[in-house]
């Protein structure tokens, strides 16, 4: 069960597991009725195909986006007893202080954002600037200018982007940005 409806007491936190035990986590997560997000990334050349010379054609591979945790939702209590028992779970993520720590849900959002709409998958694209030329209209995904539209001016090496968004000068990371 990927997401449940949000409950006022339901909260984001991170479950860190075992090495390499992401999706069999997973798999008893769904099997508990837990709420869970684990992003998946498609990676290519070394690692996804450690035999094949060429790397831009490689086979992909679908690994977990963040290595070594799987988002959890629900209450605080219910996750800590029901992840502690489940074989290759460690524990839910702890910060300063002695219980764990929530994630805000536009964390996950802006994860989810990465996400290929088609198959859900996350696709780092290299050389991004590439897809966009001076004056296209794009549209801002993510941080202070999110929803914003604005006006490509140029380029900044393989993944920057100078913008015009309502008269201001921004420059902002190349991935940040989609066509409008």
């Amino acid at each position: 069960m990927p997401f449940d409806n949000p409950h006022p007491d339901h909260h984001w936190f991170a479950l860190a597991v075992e090495s390499r035990q992401e999706f069999a986590v997973r798999k008893r997560l769904c099997r508990a009725n837990i709420a869970f997000y684990l992003p998946e990334e498609e990676i290519r050349g070394r690692g996804a195909d450690s035999n094949h010379r060429n790397r831009k054609t490689a086979n992909p591979k679908i690994v977990p986006f963040i290595r070594g945790y799987v988002f959890v939702r629900g209450q605080m209590s219910y996750l800590q007893a029901a992840c502690e028992e489940m074989p290759g779970a460690i524990s839910l993520l702890r910060g300063a202080q002695p219980d764990p720590t929530a994630i805000p849900d536009q964390a996950i959002e802006a994860i989810r954002r990465l996400e290929d709409q088609a198959d859900g998958v996350i696709r780092i694209r290299q050389a991004t600037t590439k897809r966009l030329k001076a004056g296209q209209k794009v549209r801002v995904n993510e941080g202070a200018w999110g929803g914003l539209v604005g006006q490509v001016l140029e380029a900044r090496g393989e993944d920057r982007v100078k913008l015009l968004i309502n008269g201001f000068k921004a420059e902002m990371p190349a991935l940040m940005v989609s066509a409008a």
